[in-house]
């Protein structure tokens, strides 16, 4: 369980934070304002739906996110809420953005993302972690508390 939320709070930390950052300050640099309703690409909608839980494809973290072995859950939950308050700020800095033409290159797959997609990405993949850590903590040798 510590090993998923602790990929969580790497990723936030050197992937998702500091791109949906970039996007933002481009976005203000260049003007792009926008209430929305927002379209994002078929190609994003997809990629997002495939990082979303429960998790239909397999996908390997490369070694930089992948979690240390020994962790405790106590040892990653206050980094993790730490990480969920840095993305509401986010959210809240992005008001009145034009989420769609905002756009930043995403490191796993080298194209353009959107801003409310990389929105949409790291809540997705929380979702697909989270349920991952429910799954280990119900299966039936995870030991009593």
């Amino acid at each position: 369980m510590a090993g998923c939320i602790e990929h969580l709070n790497k990723s936030a930390a050197a992937i998702f934070i500091p791109k949906i950052d970039n996007a933002i300050a481009t976005a203000r640099s260049r003007g792009l304002k926008s209430d929305g309703p927002f379209a994002y690409s078929a190609l994003e909608r997809w990629m997002i739906k495939a990082n979303d839980a429960p998790a239909k494809m397999k996908f390997k973290a490369p070694r930089s996110m992948q979690p240390s072995p020994h962790l405790s859950l106590d040892q990653v939950r206050g980094d993790f809420i730490r990480w969920q308050e840095e993305f509401a700020a986010r959210l809240r800095n992005a008001d009145g953005l034009d989420l769609r033409r905002a756009k930043e290159i995403f490191p796993f797959w080298p194209m353009k993302w959107s801003l409310g997609s990389l929105f949409r990405m790291m809540l997705a993949h929380e979702r697909r972690h989270v349920h991952q850590a429910r799954e280990v903590r119900q299966h039936p040798s995870f030991p009593d508390a």
